[in-house]
């Protein structure tokens, strides 16, 4: 899925309940980060990592904040440690 904003990205997590969203800390509307504290608080089981590209905010922003992630950073691996990280693993993934 895909969204433009905070709130579609919660509503498209609704809808398609993934294991894992990626979603940017500066979005229109709610922004990233109250989109995954909503996320955490609605029941929803997936791992959420923001992504950033400012580098000042890779540093967790509060207690029960997501990873917060420098675009720059994001690849294949990290995603995999951090995923793996929060108990889910790849092989048992869905597709």
């Amino acid at each position: 899925g895909a969204a433009c904003s905070g709130e579609e990205g919660i509503d498209e997590a609704d809808r398609l309940r993934p294991d894992l969203v990626l979603m940017d800390v500066r979005m229109p509307g709610i922004g990233g980060m109250e989109a995954a504290r909503r996320l955490s608080a609605g029941g929803n089981p997936a791992v959420v990592v923001l992504v950033s590209a400012d580098e000042g905010l890779a540093e967790p922003l509060l207690v029960d904040a997501p990873v917060v992630v420098p675009k720059r950073k994001l690849c294949r691996t990290l995603l995999t440690r951090l995923w793996e990280e929060r108990g889910v693993s790849l092989v048992a993934a869905r597709a």
